[in-house]
Formats: structure tokens, sequence, C-alpha cells
């Protein structure tokens, strides 16, 4: 039991003749009569007297077409909802972010979203983004806004820098370094420095292996921390200073000093992450609006690992 079927009996219904239904529905009166033959016999009643003139309702046929036009109403329905799904103006669309930067840029994204596409739910997950790739590997989330540091490489990742970054040296105030205002990657020599678990971010941990190696010694790295707060109350305790991306280094206590560190060769920036074989049609309506809103820093080139 077909739409057109249907739909061809409530024209038949309607106008009580084949040829008349036929011209309506710009078909044959041979397929017409096709149609009605193949759903009274999937039904297994009569549904039409046919008469010299033209045709009458059968009992069956009165009973039925109630239910055949709700029938053809919720089939048309579902099918508008599916074409809505399928161009991305219906759907959910699941992005994984910290919460820690740029609140403004994202909730303009989202309120934006839902003004243009109602239809769309937007569900944020908050969470560090090293598990947010995970995230996307699993297909748990479709996107993912994080600092480049904070990722790593894998194969089929697209990132589009959305804000540009760059690295920072975060030490305690009271530190030798604080009194310089320029700093160079020569400056880390000797130093206690403190890192996020290379897991946590992988590409802050190779940036300034590569770096230090490059200007001829190893980092003295003294502890590894998988949170923030965990990494200034051991700068603290320890004297120690942290090389991070400007992003991280943002809002931290009057206590610690930032001074921007050269030397670091590898680029930083805030950026929106996805797989590329991500097929949520909601992806790319979200990715064109918040590169708008971010304005020309998010028209850099794509990323794709």
């Amino acid at each position: 039991m077909d739409i057109s079927s249907l739909k061809c009996f409530i024209v038949v219904a309607e106008h009580l003749n084949f040829s008349e239904a036929a011209n309506r529905l710009f078909i044959t009166q041979s397929t017409v009569s096709r149609r009605i033959a193949s759903l009274e016999n999937e039904l297994g009643v009569r549904l039409f007297e046919r008469k010299a003139n033209g045709v009458s309702l059968t009992e069956a046929g009165s009973a039925c077409l109630p239910d055949i036009r709700e029938i053809v109403r919720r089939l048309e329905a579902m099918q508008e909802k599916t074409l809505r799904f399928g161009d991305g103006r219906e759907g959910i669309l699941r992005i994984a972010c910290d919460g820690e930067h740029d609140r403004e840029l994202v909730a303009s994204a989202c309120a934006e979203m839902r003004k243009i596409h109602p239809g769309i739910a937007i569900q944020i997950m908050r969470g560090c983004s090293g598990p947010a790739v995970e995230q996307l590997i699993n297909e748990e989330a479709d996107a993912i806004l994080a600092i480049t540091s904070e990722l790593y490489d894998v194969k089929g990742l697209v990132e589009i820098p959305i804000k540009p970054m760059c690295w920072t040296l975060v030490m305690p105030r009271e530190h030798p370094l604080a009194d310089k205002k320029q700093l160079s990657v020569e400056d880390l020599k000797r130093q206690t420095i403190i890192a996020f678990e290379r897991s946590i971010a992988p590409r802050a941990y190779d940036a300034v292996m590569k770096a230090c190696m490059e200007n001829g010694f190893m980092p003295n790295y003294a502890l590894f921390e998988n949170n923030k707060e965990d990494m200034l109350l051991s700068m603290i305790s320890r004297n120690g200073i942290a090389v991070m991306a400007s992003g991280c280094a943002e809002g931290l206590p009057d206590s610690f000093a930032t001074r921007s560190i050269y030397g670091i060769d590898a680029s930083v920036d805030y950026a929106l992450a996805y797989m590329k074989g991500n097929v949520n049609p909601s992806l790319p309506l979200f990715v064109d609006l918040l590169t708008k809103i971010a304005g020309t820093q998010g028209n850099k080139k794509r990323r794709t690992s």
C-alpha cells in the first residue's frame, strides 16, 4: 500500500469519476484504475461501484475515506519532517566544549542557530578537550570547541581556527622571569616546568619539547598535572613556570604573571573541530554560522589530519 494509491482513492472519491481523477492527478485513466484495483486487492474489499457514467463509493469505501485521508496527512507530514532532517533544518547537534573559553561566541552562535533554524536542538556537552576528541571518534559528539594545543592528530579530524592565540609563560609573580618583558625558549633552560599531562595537551607538550631540543637542551619537567587548578598550585609550591596557550592563561589570580614567549613555532588557536566523515546535516549549518559570527578569524584555511 503506497501513498500514491491512497491519494488516488481520495481524488476518485471526491470526483466519483476515474477520468476526472486522472486529469487532476496528471496520470492516465488506466493508471487510476490500476491503483484503485491494487488498493482494493490489498484491503480485500470493493471501494467503488462502477457505473456507466462514473462510480459511487461502497459502504466500505465511505467508511475508509476519513481514515485514508488521515493516513495520507500523516505520511505527508512525515515526509516533510524527513526532508527537514535531511537538509539539516531539524535534528540534534551535539557540541562538546570546556565552557571556559569564548562563552560569548558560543552563546551567540547557539542563539542565532535557534533563531534561524528553530528545528535544530543544540546539546552543549561540557568536558576537557582530550576526552572530547574521543567523543568525536566514538560519534558521541558532532563537533568540539577547543584550544588546538589540547587536541591530538587523528585521521579525518578537521580543524577550523576561530580565534588566534599565542604561547604564554605563566609563573608566580615573584618568579625572577616575571621581571622580564619578553621571553624566549632560551629562558626555559634550567627552569622548573609544570605541565599538563601529555594526554591532556599533547600538542603543547610536543611543541615545547621540540623548541627546547632545537635550542640544545631538554626541558626540566618537574610535575605533570591533569587540570589547571593543580598546575597553579604546583607553580606556587615549587616556584615553577608553565607554558600555555594564551586562552588557558586568561583570568588567572593576581598572584600569577603572564608573559609572551617566542621561539615556539607551532601555531595555536581556539578552533572548531569535527570528523570529516560526520554525516549530520545540521553540522555544516553550524560551521558556516560560527565562522561568520567569529568574523575573518574563522576564515583561515581548514586543517585536516
